[in-house]
Formats: C-alpha cells, structure tokens, sequence
C-alpha cells in the first residue's frame, strides 16, 4: 500500500529506523555489516563479549557468513526471499531472523528479534513436563516402586525416563519398580521398545527386578514381534502386580 502523498516527506531515515523496536541490521551487497539500529546495537554490546569483540562497533564490516551455516548463506544468496530462521549462538543466545533484499539491490536487511529468555522459558516448561510425564511414586513396600507411563511414549521421552529411573532406582536402592502402561494411548513404535528393553536389562544389571502392568494387547504384540516380553514379568493389573512382590518378599495378604 502506497503512502499518502507527501506523508513521509522530510522524516529522517535513521531516526525513523532507530525507533523500529526490533534489531534492523544493514549489510552490502557482499553480506558485510554496514549499520544498524539502535536496538541492534544495545543487542550486539551484549554478543560482542562472547567473539572477542569489544563493542557493537567493532561488527561494523563483519560478514553474516560468520554466524550462519552454509546452507542458510545459500538461500540468503540466492533465494527465495524473504528468509526467515532461527538461530542459536554460543549455547546462549537465540533469534528469530528475517532477511531480505533492500531496494535497488543495495544490500540486506535482517531484523533480528531476540527470544533467548522466551526459549530458556520454553526449555525450563520442558523439563518441568519431563519430569511429570514419568512420576515414580513409592508403595507401602520398602525399595517398591511405581512408575506411571501415561499418554504418548516417544523416543525423547524414553531417553530422559531412562535416565530418571536408573538415577532413582540406585538412590533408592530400589528392588523391584512397577511399570503402569495402563494410562498410554498409542503403541510405541519399535526403536521405544528397543530403548524400553534396554532399560529393563540396566534395571536387572542394578538389582532391580523390572515388572510391566497394564499392558495393552497391541504393546504386548509389538514387545513379542521384537522378541521381548519372556525376560519381564507383567500383570493385568497394579494390584496383581504388587501381591506379586508381597508374595516374593514372603508377606501373606489376610482378610480383616
């Protein structure tokens, strides 16, 4: 859309981008840093330390191919644009940028919109979620344990629970740990039941006896498709699952 004519007569360039609120950042036709904004500038102070830099200044002449992979640089190069990625920079900063052509050929403009904080919000959220997708609860059985598998059991998540229950079994010098598959919606695929193998296998290396309830009869099919399933003890059910171990502990359940 055309502006009114003589709308932005006499307004001053620089001013007018220095009061953008985002990072404009202006290079040659080579990708070398010729201006930015001021909001880019307060930007690069904070990144110059992390290259040995001492100042925003000191980007001035600086080529983007020095912060993007060769394959970004491509399409910047040769299209199409506008390019819009995210970046990460030395494990601390994160961006959201868009790069596109000025007028006229003369160069690059990218904005650069800062999300460090917003991505280390998401990352903490993640790990918050982690940790509550796989709860491991206690029983009234001493070194018994719990470990409620809910909802959808991807290759990431059975990594991280991996790691979580191996810690906490030899924390809690834990004998025997129950697996509640009750709650899940979908059937894994098969490298989750390779990993989900391997984990019992760690479990009984440690001394921990691995034992499945609740199990689903496509889960139950896919585990014996991979061979599994005759190295594990399951149950239909929690509660024929802990009478289990209160038998192999030697207690008698009695009737009030």
């Amino acid at each position: 859309m055309e502006p009114k004519r003589g709308f932005l007569e006499g307004v001053n360039t620089i001013e007018l981008l220095n009061r953008v609120g985002e990072s404009l950042i202006l290079t040659d036709d080579e990708l070398n840093i010729s201006w930015f904004n001021e909001c880019a500038r307060d930007l690069l102070n904070t990144v110059a330390p992390h290259i040995n830099l001492a100042d925003a200044n000191s980007f001035l002449g600086v080529n983007l191919k020095s912060f993007h992979r060769a394959d970004q640089i491509r399409i910047i190069e040769h299209g199409p644009l506008p390019y819009t990625s995210t970046i990460h920079l030395f494990q601390t900063f994160s961006a959201h940028i868009v790069v596109d052509r000025l007028p006229e050929s003369r160069g690059y403009i990218l904005t650069w919109k800062d999300v460090t904080d917003y991505e280390k919000e998401l990352l903490s959220g993640r790990k918050l979620m982690e940790e509550l997708y796989t709860p491991i609860i206690g029983t009234m059985l001493d070194h018994t344990f719990l470990a409620a598998i809910t909802g959808f059991l991807s290759e990431h998540r059975i990594e991280h629970m991996t790691e979580k229950i191996l810690s906490f079994a030899g924390a809690n010098q834990a004998e025997y740990m129950l697996f509640d598959f009750s709650e899940m919606y979908s059937v894994p695929d098969e490298a989750v039941i390779d990993k989900l193998e391997q984990l019992v296998q760690a479990l009984n290396l440690m001394g921990t006896e691995a034992i499945c309830v609740g199990l689903k009869p496509d889960m139950a099919r896919q585990m014996i498709s991979r061979g599994y399933g005759l190295s594990i003890k399951a149950f239909p059910s929690f509660k024929q699952g802990i009478s289990y171990v209160w038998e192999k502990l030697g207690y008698t359940l009695v009737k009030s």
